[in-house]
């Protein structure tokens, strides 16, 4: 894993001069009207800096390509390195004896063979070696993994660069500007107070080139899964019910479930596997991102089972403090508690207030920018929740600790041989405030109240500082995670139909029901890497950690793709039930019947205190993103002006699209393959597609998708000039 950046700029010996010397501040909010370019050195360095977290090592390399007598670039590269794979620390950048160079931030899990001493990253740049310059796109579309790389090949003068197909890795990236005439990739962006704030994430739909020399023409579309089976179940195919309303499971269903067993086990063995055996009993070399819910349940049962007895795991649990519950009364049958010897120095901000019911809450809809924090009045409380003014414990008890705590007994109880440690991360709002500007620095270009919500939980999460309670009933202990990989459940929901809109989707009249539900799925499977991967990826390696996402493996999903939709999930069961049937049943089967009847919750629930400051007004925010599917970037004269050959901009507003696991599904609409993108020379249509909220229209979910599949339908007519357009609703 590391932490890689990139830089490239246009030069000559009038423009190496220039563009060396230092200038006059650029304020964080220059407009157009500021014309002064920064600093090359400055800018260099604080990108360098942000990516330095990574501990192990850094290293740089300068090097110029000379495309003409007359034309040079100078091409930067950097990385930061935290030893994740080999017998020991595998310095980058990789270098061949020619001149290429390969940055690479990733896991290499299938398609290339790596042994556990051997670097993953040095494997796969070997391979790009001897595939030779022409076949560099058939050297790396077998591997599968979360990755993120720059690759230069110096004898085409070309420049690729990518996130994996469902963006579990961050790149971001920086357009030249007249303020900043160089293009940059980066896995995290400088602090929002720096002049260098156009930042946008990279779209994990495509490789893209860079042609030193000249423009690409070259485009294609790679689907990295099959799509869903649309195929309606027969009724004699789905489980019966029992007296209590739980499936009866059958031969047929029990052979399934051992499938999927199998591939999941085979998903967490090699994310856990290469990991190396640094730290020494009783830290642990793995970590789970653990609410007690089914998904991370079941990852830390399966990771016991293939984990060396004697190893250690920690089920990391995050909770914060709410100032609105502070001199409050608990939900009943809670002890009722009042803060020690604090003193309320706020109006009204803090005054007695009921717990709200969480777990039953629908998911706000937060679409506003994050504003400014307000001056705050609250008495602050210590890390440990107790300090000067100690309050009682049972402020954290918000129900994904509740659950989490019962769901770590039942874990004990099936697997007494392997220890858990249950880590208690208790965050006062004292200290979530002082890292508050942290996180949203981190998290950039995401900035919304959502986004913040989401990212301030993992941002303690990977820290991994808490108390570890006693089993036996005695004192908590302070305790910090050494491990380095954090596993997360994230994807269970998309592949296995775990969100309320899903059930939604499937109330509909019958003969529509399960056609709905498919097209649900088919909408999340084909969004993955749009759910914000990139962002938690910059939260969590700023502590030199690493998230890895089992259920996204290559072989789960398209285990998951082929099956039947009822075999995954049936609504015509209850909520806790027919959701995520198939893992439900699996852990059942397993022993966690706890774990298996929890009903979802999203993440943000256990962290109230972000919304108490949102603006009466939310204004929303757009982001720009790459949309062609292999993109050229193309140089143009002495100035360093770089035009982006994208078919289009969209506009994202991040209120609506991606943030919201239970908006409103939009219809698939037929979309037309125009010409020019003139609405006057249509040349036919690519039938209906996916549309997504945009506001308070429906637009294309996959606009650039579609594009290349018009361009690749009409090869004739569209001679790779043709736009996908779908009229808004």
């Amino acid at each position: 894993m590391c932490g890689i950046c990139f830089a490239i700029r246009l030069i000559d010996d009038d423009q190496s001069q220039a563009t060396s010397t230092t200038t006059e501040p650029v304020s964080a909010g220059a407009t157009g009207s500021v014309s002064t370019a920064l600093d090359v050195e400055d800018v260099w360095d604080t990108c360098v800096g942000a990516v330095k977290p990574r501990p192990d090592c850094s290293h740089s390399r300068i090097q110029q390509a000379a495309i003409s007598s007359s034309t040079s670039f100078e091409l930067r590269f950097h990385t930061s390195v935290l030893h994740m794979r080999g017998t020991e620390v595998t310095p980058q950048p990789f270098v061949s004896e020619e001149g290429d160079v390969l940055l690479f931030n990733g896991e290499v899990f299938d398609g290339l063979e790596v042994s556990t001493t051997e670097n993953d990253g040095q494997k796969l740049f070997d391979a790009i070696q001897s595939a030779g310059p022409d076949n560099f796109l058939s050297a790396i579309k077998h591997v599968e993994g979360p990755y993120a790389f720059v690759y230069y090949q110096a004898k085409t003068h070309k420049l690729y660069f990518a996130r994996d197909p469902l963006g579990r890795r961050s790149l971001l990236l920086h357009k030249p500007s007249a303020t900043s005439p160089f293009l940059l990739l980066s896995s995290n962006a400088p602090s929002s107070t720096y002049a260098l704030s156009e930042w946008e994430e990279l779209g994990a739909e495509a490789v893209y080139s860079y042609d030193l020399g000249e423009m690409l023409n070259d485009t294609g579309v790679i689907y990295p899964f099959d799509r869903l089976l649309t195929t309606h179940p027969d009724p004699s195919d789905r489980l019966a019910s029992d007296e209590t309303g739980l499936p009866i499971l059958t031969p047929a269903y029990t052979t399934l479930l051992h499938q999927f067993h199998s591939e999941l086990s085979s998903s967490i063995l090699k994310r856990v596997s290469p990991v190396p055996h640094t730290p020494l009993d009783p830290h642990a070399r793995i970590a789970v991102l653990f609410s007690g819910g089914i998904d991370c349940s079941m990852l830390a049962l399966l990771a016991d089972q293939v984990l060396k007895p004697g190893e250690t795991i920690d089920l990391i649990n995050v909770a914060f403090e709410n100032p609105r519950k502070l001199r409050g009364d608990v939900k009943e049958g809670q002890k009722k508690w009042v803060r020690k010897g604090g003193k309320n120095k706020g109006k009204g901000k803090s005054d007695v207030a009921e717990v709200e019911a969480e777990a039953e809450a629908e998911p706000e809809p937060e679409a506003a920018v994050v504003p400014d924090p307000p001056v705050e009045t609250e008495e602050p409380s210590s890390v440990s929740g107790g300090s000067d003014t100690p309050i009682d414990s049972k402020v954290y008890d918000v129900p994904d600790r509740l659950t989490g705590r019962a769901s770590c007994e039942d874990l004990r109880k099936l697997r007494p041989g392997r220890k858990f440690n249950f880590i208690e991360v208790n965050v006062p709002y004292a200290e979530m405030l002082g890292e508050r500007q942290r996180v949203i620095d981190l998290m950039r270009p995401n900035r919304t109240i959502m986004d913040l919500s989401i990212s301030i939980a993992f941002f303690f999460a990977a820290r991994g500082r808490g108390v570890v309670l006693d089993p036996n009933g005695g004192e908590p202990t302070p305790y910090q995670s050494t491990a380095k990989v954090l596993l997360s459940g994230l994807g269970a929901d998309e592949l296995l139909g775990g969100y309320q809109r899903h059930r939604r989707a499937f109330n509909k009249p019958p003969g529509e029901d399960w056609t709905s539900l498919i097209a649900e799925l088919q909408m999340d499977l084909d969004r993955i890497s749009f759910r914000n991967l990139g962002r938690d990826d910059r939260i969590i390696s700023y502590h030199g950690k690493e998230a890895r996402y089992p259920f996204l493996a290559a072989n789960v999903v398209d285990f998951c793709a082929r099956l039947p939709v009822a075999q995954k999930c049936d609504m015509g069961f209850a909520e806790g039930v027919g959701d995520k049937l198939l893992l439900r049943m699996l852990a059942r089967s397993l022993g966690m019947d706890g774990a298996a009847g929890l009903k979802k919750r999203a993440i943000h629930f256990v962290f109230p205190p972000l919304h108490l400051h949102v603006p009466t007004q939310q204004p929303t925010v757009d982001t720009m993103r790459f949309t062609t599917v292999i993109a050229s970037l193309a140089l143009l004269t002495p100035a360093f002006a770089v035009v982006l050959p994208t078919t289009e901009q969209i506009k994202l507003s991040l209120d609506s699209i991606f943030t919201s696991d239970d908006d409103d599904a939009c219809p698939d609409l037929k979309v037309r393959c125009l010409k020019d993108g003139d609405i006057t020379k249509s040349v036919g249509d690519i039938g209906k597609q996916s549309f997504c909220k945009v506001g308070l229209q429906c637009e294309q979910c996959h606009k650039s998708t579609n594009t290349a599949k018009c361009n690749a339908k009409f090869l004739k007519d569209c001679a790779g000039k043709c736009e996908a357009q779908g009229s808004p609703v």
